[in-house]
């Protein structure tokens, strides 16, 4: 995979995470923001045609890079869609149930401050290119209760 490919997919992580950051609360009826926004580069690998050992796919939850044969708790992963485009996979369009969405805007990023409340792609790709604007849905986090025990935590 070419670095300008891996770029155009770290760069579409790097909004999607600041814009669900910034998104939250408010009048959307999503949970009070949990993440501070952060703005960052990762480097994600396609799915397909790469070493499995690259991470292909980003989770929200701790801002991290996933590698896809350690674990699938992510949002969303890096590929190339059925005309080779590069393209971002919510957890629907790669089988692991309807669990995160994706939504491109056409507003720029800095004009974003809260994200829609539905509308969300969930069971299909959406292709990316370099400056795409990208609002992601996370999955469902444990998120757990003040003063609750470990095992006490709660779906939010």
């Amino acid at each position: 995979m070419s670095f300008q490919r891996r770029a155009v997919a770290g760069f579409v992580a790097l909004i999607g995470f600041s814009l669900l950051a910034a998104a939250c609360g408010g009048s959307t009826g999503l949970p009070t923001a949990v993440f501070t926004n952060v703005v960052d580069t990762v480097s994600l690998y396609a799915l397909r045609g790469t070493a499995i050992t690259l991470p292909s796919a980003y989770a929200l939850e701790g801002a991290t890079t996933v590698r896809t044969d350690q674990s699938t708790f992510f949002d969303f992963a890096f590929d190339f869609d059925s005309v080779g485009e590069p393209a971002l996979f919510p957890t629907g369009a790669v089988n692991l149930g309807q669990l995160s969405g994706l939504q491109k805007s056409t507003r720029p990023f800095e004009a974003i401050t809260v994200a829609t409340g539905s509308g969300y792609i969930v069971d299909r790709p959406i292709a990316i290119d370099s400056g795409t604007v990208v609002i992601v849905r996370s999955r469902e986090l444990r998120v757990p209760r003040p003063g609750a025990r470990r095992s006490d935590a709660v779906r939010r």
